[in-house]
């Protein structure tokens, strides 16, 4: 059973038109109302889904989509879906009373229902291939044209929206019989619909992405592989020239003085890689220059979050690695870009790899800060702080008797480490690096 929540919302504070703001007062009204109905039915343990009417005779999907219904908890109630209604000789740009002058609409309807698009479900619970008022008062004409408009563009195009005709009857010019238990002129135009093949599952952008510049090619791993060069993105991520002072002069590869520049607009920036390991890889080196803005980087493979990079501000270029494991074979990585600051950072390569020994050879063009840590001497403890773009990697508490008694990894993203609840005496530190281990001094008061 669908359950479906006031039909055709028109009007609240005396509005009479179908007006973008007039909608939102409508929207005003009812979305309390329609909030407790939706709620009393979630109590009853029903989980049918429910749609939810929109102003101006379920049009304006947009308003509805930019202030959805929540629940008790503030999160957006699941298995609803907000209604759209429209009918094909008098809605959209090119139906026929539109064109022919009809005082009736202007043909926005089409505009009313993208502002909804991706963002929330959305179910044609009411759809006419008449005019709005079912073909009475002389406007009889059937617009089979624009009827096709609307399911090649919307319902049987990108969007995949569930539908439903108006109506199982011969009462009016728009239902879809006429008398008997033939089809209509109206009904054969349904029937026609309904024969025809379509697919029900629609990928929204912000999950599907677009096509980027490298489209369908897969790149063979491990190795280097030019950022600018992603199969699929999203937001408002983008291919950028690296100035001429900006250039990386130590570690270039096969960059070619372009870059992908991560900027902080949109609500979800990604770009996705299709590798094909010939071996598995445990590691991700992703080389970025920070001047600007920082944030974090998700890294998905195949859809599943395997780990988080820090990206932290910097005036040169650095090269971030990461344990990521990928097995063997063809696979999709992702990078969602998050907590972007500034205005952004930029991105040159990215690197699946297994051979830390190599990037130890190569250490120069890796800008690792190697700075000895300060260590400042608290009560009981001490801290240890890591200078930027630091490179190491685990630590090591020894006591005076050669004893370890407290170790672990060390995140090159990580500004600080605490260390606590020590007895008070001399304490050895070994700092485990990319460049090999140093070792520290320092003396605990017990009191």
């Amino acid at each position: 059973m669908i359950l479906e929540v006031y039909n055709e919302p028109i009007t609240a504070g005396g509005a009479t038109t179908g007006t973008i703001e007039d909608a939102a007062k409508t929207w005003g009204a009812i979305k309390s109302y329609l909030k407790n109905v939706t709620q009393a039915i979630r109590n009853e343990g029903a989980n049918n889904l429910i749609i939810l009417g929109t102003p101006y005779y379920c049009q304006f999907v947009g308003i509805a989509a930019s202030d959805q219904i929540k629940d008790n908890s503030g999160n957006p109630y699941k298995n609803v879906a907000y209604a759209f209604h429209f009918y094909a000789a008098s809605h959209g740009p090119n139906a026929y009373y539109v064109i022919n002058g009809d005082d009736g609409g202007v043909g926005m309807e089409s505009t009313y229902l993208g502002n909804g698009l991706g963002r929330v479900p959305i179910f044609v619970s009411e759809w006419g291939t008449s005019h709005s008022n079912g073909g009475q008062e002389g406007k009889n004409q059937l617009d089979r044209t624009n009827t096709n408009w609307w399911f090649d563009k919307y319902i049987n195009g990108k969007y995949k929206l569930s539908w439903c005709n108006w109506s199982v009857s011969s009462h009016e010019r728009s239902s879809c019989f006429s008398g008997g238990t033939n089809p209509s002129e109206s009904g054969q135009i349904v029937k026609d619909l309904l024969a025809a093949q379509s697919t029900d599952e629609y990928e929204p952008e912000w999950k599907s992405g677009i096509e980027g510049p490298a489209k369908d090619a897969s790149f063979n791993m491990p190795g280097t592989r030019a950022a600018r060069q992603f199969n699929r993105y999203y937001g408002s991520v983008q291919q950028a020239k690296v100035s001429f002072v900006d250039r990386d002069q130590i570690d270039v590869r096969t960059a070619n003085d372009s870059c992908l520049k991560v900027n902080t607009s949109g609500d979800d920036n990604w770009v996705s890689y299709k590798f094909n390991l010939s071996v598995a890889t445990s590691k991700i080196v992703i080389r970025t220059l920070a001047k600007a803005g920082d944030g974090n980087i998700e890294v998905y493979v195949d859809n599943t979050k395997a780990g988080e990079i820090s990206v932290q501000k910097s005036t040169t270029w650095t090269s971030i690695v990461t344990n990521i494991n990928v097995p063997a074979g063809q696979h999709t990585v992702k990078l969602r870009f998050v907590n972007t600051t500034g205005s952004g950072y930029m991105i040159e390569w990215i690197e699946l790899t297994n051979v830390i020994t190599a990037i130890d050879n190569a250490l120069p063009q890796y800008r690792i800060n190697n700075a000895d840590p300060e260590i400042v001497v608290n009560k009981r403890g001490f801290r240890i702080d890591f200078p930027h773009s630091h490179g190491f990697t685990a630590y090591s508490i020894i006591g005076a008797n050669g004893r370890v008694i407290r170790s672990g990894s060390i995140n090159q993203g990580k500004s600080e480490l605490n260390i606590s609840g020590l007895p008070g005496g001399m304490w050895l530190i070994r700092l485990d690096n990319l460049n090999g281990a140093k070792l520290f001094k320092t003396v605990v008061s017990g009191k």
